[in-house]
């Protein structure tokens, strides 16, 4: 038997047609991301790469800025292509123009220039953090893939990242 991601039992509970709706391939087609979206996938790219050791080659806070802001520039640019594919023939706003663009950058480039910044033997360093594997728990049959996981063995904590402009805290459904 496969398993179930928490996203598909929270739909699966909450609207079955829901479910359905994200899960049936002939119905691809009529999905397409938006710029909040593509916004949200940008930030947590970056966020991957920087998790995934881009600052170990950077000797100085403006080498991991310029590092990141490249990792930046790619993803956007991927993001907006995929969008100018997926909406055609309409055109999608340029990434300057997706709300909360500004906001998001500033935040994901302060946030990895924060992770560069910290003691590489606290809990947030890149040799503890472990970004987006899947997890599986046999148990249950539940499965996921958290945005980090970070800490040492033993103690570790589970960290969702949001990108949304009034994120203030996780939903009940975020919770669950």
């Amino acid at each position: 038997m496969g398993s179930l991601s928490s996203t598909a039992a929270i739909d699966l509970l909450a609207c079955p047609y829901r479910l359905a709706w994200r899960l049936d391939p002939r119905l691809k087609s009529m999905r397409r991301p938006s710029p909040w979206s593509s916004l949200g996938v940008v930030a947590h790219a970056v966020t991957e790469d920087v998790g995934k050791g881009l600052l170990t080659s950077a000797s100085t806070p403006e080498e991991a800025r310029d590092l990141v802001e490249a990792s930046w520039a790619i993803h956007e640019a991927h993001a907006h292509l995929q969008l100018r594919e997926r909406w055609a023939p309409a055109t999608p706003p340029r990434p300057t123009e997706w709300p909360g663009y500004h906001l998001t950058r500033a935040r994901t480039i302060r946030r990895a220039l924060k992770l560069f910044s910290a003691p590489r033997h606290g809990t947030t360093s890149a040799a503890t953090t472990v970004v987006e594997n899947e997890l599986v728990a046999e148990a249950t049959g539940l499965s996921g893939r958290p945005d980090r996981v970070e800490g040492k063995t033993g103690d570790r904590c589970i960290v969702d990242l949001k990108t949304g402009l009034s994120q203030h805290g996780p939903t009940d459904d975020q919770r669950l």
